[in-house]
């Protein structure tokens, strides 16, 4: 694995099928911009996001690279546009 440095974020790119309200399967989230995530490594400037956090970020501003046969997406913390929070119903 790599640990990335300085503001950077390491991220894995989670790639869900868009379905229409019937259930017919449209495509994926590739088209857009907006991607979701998981983070791998946090460089050690960043300050709001976590090692498996799940994130929405700007796939543009995205450098790829290949790492174990799988290809994994490093950006700036600032790329990052939000993290999932997970509801604890109680």
């Amino acid at each position: 694995m790599i640990k990335v440095i300085g503001n950077r974020v390491l991220i894995e790119e989670i790639v869900e099928d868009i379905k229409s309200e019937s259930g017919i399967i449209l495509g994926n989230t590739e088209i857009s911009p907006q991607k979701i995530g998981k983070v791998i490594s946090v460089g050690d400037s960043v300050e709001e996001i976590k090692v498996k956090d799940k994130v929405m970020f700007d796939g543009y501003k995205a450098f790829p690279i290949e790492l174990d046969g799988k290809t994994y997406l490093i950006m700036e913390e600032t790329s990052v546009i939000g993290v999932y929070l997970w509801l604890v119903h109680t």
